[in-house]
């Protein structure tokens, strides 16, 4: 037995600040944080992201081939691009983004 299985076994659980899943290329996996879980695709760039902001609010982002969010259910931080004031979308809401990361379409 080594270290780790032995603390495993006697308290049954593993405290870390982030976990990465991986496949052999290192690309294809996953990460695992306290407010977040990232899928990233064979590019290595993020998929699909669920994750928790720091008011607590949830959201499922979906991401292009590129990595950026194109799509995200529940809250987002958009921002106005003609006053450039920052909004946040509440945990009820859809938007939709252009390749550019400008706003398409936001429902509440």
């Amino acid at each position: 037995m080594n270290y780790l299985t032995e603390n495993l076994s006697a308290q049954r659980f593993l405290t870390v600040e982030r976990l990465t899943l991986s496949d052999a290329s290192n690309k294809l996996g996953s990460d695992l944080t306290p407010d977040s879980v990232v899928w990233h695709a064979a590019t290595g760039k993020a998929e699909v992201t669920l994750e928790f902001d720091a008011s607590g609010n949830p959201s499922l982002a979906f991401s292009d081939k590129d990595g950026k969010k194109r799509l995200v259910l529940g809250s987002a931080q958009t921002v106005v691009v003609k006053t450039g004031e920052e909004r946040t979308a509440p945990a009820a809401s859809i938007t939709l983004l252009d390749r550019k990361g400008k706003i398409t379409r936001t429902t509440q």
